[in-house]
């Protein structure tokens, strides 16, 4: 979600509402933060008290895809988190919909494809492009005899005529299967760049459920205020993209150096905590004092659920997919609501209507979001295309991820009075 300012400069408190909420408040509290707190603390105190509890979990390993180290046979003693059954039922049911979600806003929006021809046009050709490039690329080598099979070949045998660091292994991969490595060189881009814009999107989207309800409040938050409060989502973005690289540095650093990379990252960490949750809570006391009115706590758990989420991956970075669940689940309520308040603007709605509207749309966002992310592993065309079903999905997933943070930014600028309008349209002003 975008961030666009939903509040005045100088602070003076805003008008009030009877329903200052998009569910319920305790709705609200649960989906924007409240759960995957309460999930968190759950998972820490676990592994806290049973140390072995989650060491059958690997961590995601981006370079799975560069090494092909997984034969597929089931053969390792490790078990990737967002394998197991119930975690791929919570991805369709609620992290599907989330992105299609924001594909219904983009293109069913009237005006959106001609003000924003990057996001909506743009964008999409150039990242579904890169992907059938990459897709292209290893196809033909598989047909030249450059499959994963002679990729790993060449990359470990160059890993053993030089241990110092697997950068060469990756040179001599180029120059010896250049189209098959050349077609991953562009998955794994891809994926990178999917990890790092997730650092700004999902602390984005944070901070505009916190601008958001402060709205919804009566809140005007001072400039300083926005400062003092984003300082912490913007410490946890370069978190993300720190422990992005920290867990990809193995893969061009030798031991020494990945060890020092970790060293510093802790080192970052806890000055981020340390510094901005203190900058932060001023920022929020402040906010209650100028505008004689106290910040509810929907406002403040988007923020206090970020420092949960990163003190969780790093902890047990194999449990990152919670966050990409947590993140989901805390937009839903966003598009449903502009798609509620749109329907009740219609002159024919009746009442009652609109929550079997909703849930017509939920399906059909469940079933699309099946369609793009569920459906691409269970092809048959893709052994034809030389590439592993959980490959072509990742680079599917790489595509919707990367083009979903620019549709954000598109349809949730809050300074578009289209915008407030279609969110905020259900608020009751408060009698005076």
């Amino acid at each position: 979600m975008a961030s666009g300012s939903t509040t005045g400069g100088k602070g003076a408190a805003g008008p009030q509402f009877k329903n200052p909420r998009l569910v319920t408040p305790l709705a609200d509290g649960i989906l924007v933060g409240g759960l995957s707190i309460a999930v968190i603390v759950v998972v820490l105190l676990v592994g806290l008290v049973m140390p072995t509890a989650y060491d059958s979990f690997s961590p995601p390993d981006p370079s799975a895809s560069v090494t092909a180290a997984d034969d597929g046979t089931g053969s390792s003693p490790m078990i990737r988190l967002d394998h197991l059954a119930l975690i791929i039922i919570l991805q369709t049911m609620i992290n599907g919909p989330h992105f299609m979600g924001s594909y219904w806003m983009l293109y069913s929006t009237p005006g959106q494809v001609k003000r924003y021809p990057w996001s909506t046009i743009y964008m999409p050709i150039l990242l579904v492009g890169m992907a059938l490039l990459s897709v292209v690329l290893v196809a033909i080598g598989a047909s030249m005899g450059q499959d994963a099979a002679s990729f790993e070949t060449v990359f470990q045998q160059a890993q053993l005529e030089n241990p110092s660091g697997p950068a060469s292994a990756v040179l001599a991969s180029f120059q010896q299967v250049p189209l098959f490595a050349g077609g991953r060189a562009i998955s794994m881009l891809m994926y990178a760049a999917t990890l790092i814009y997730l650092a700004w999107h999902y602390n984005g989207q944070a901070w505009g459920m916190t601008a958001s309800y402060c709205y919804m409040a009566g809140i005007r938050l001072h400039n300083s205020d926005r400062q003092l409060i984003r300082s912490g989502y913007r410490a946890m973005t370069a978190v993300h993209v720190c422990w992005v690289l920290m867990g990809n540095s193995r893969m061009v650093a030798s031991p020494g150096t990945t060890e020092n990379i970790t060293s510093m990252f802790i080192t970052l960490m806890v000055l981020s905590f340390a510094v901005t949750i203190p900058l932060g809570i001023w920022g929020f006391r402040r906010a209650a004092r100028r505008n004689g009115r106290q910040i509810p706590i929907r406002a403040i758990l988007p923020w206090m659920a970020v420092y949960f989420w990163y003190l969780l991956i790093f902890i047990h970075p194999y449990f990152f997919v919670l966050l990409q669940l947590f993140h989901a689940l805390q937009y839903l309520s966003f598009p449903f609501r502009v798609e509620a308040n749109r329907h009740a603007a219609r002159i024919d709605s009746r009442p009652g209507a609109t929550w079997k509207r909703l849930l017509l749309l939920y399906l059909g966002l469940l079933a699309a979001g099946y369609l793009v992310f569920d459906l691409p592993p269970v092809l048959e065309m893709m052994e034809r295309l030389a590439i592993r079903p959980f490959e072509l999905a990742a680079l599917v997933a790489s595509v919707i991820n990367i083009h979903h943070y620019f549709a954000d930014g598109a349809i949730w600028k809050i300074s578009n009075p289209d915008v407030r309008r279609d969110l905020f349209s259900h608020l009751v002003p408060r009698e005076t």
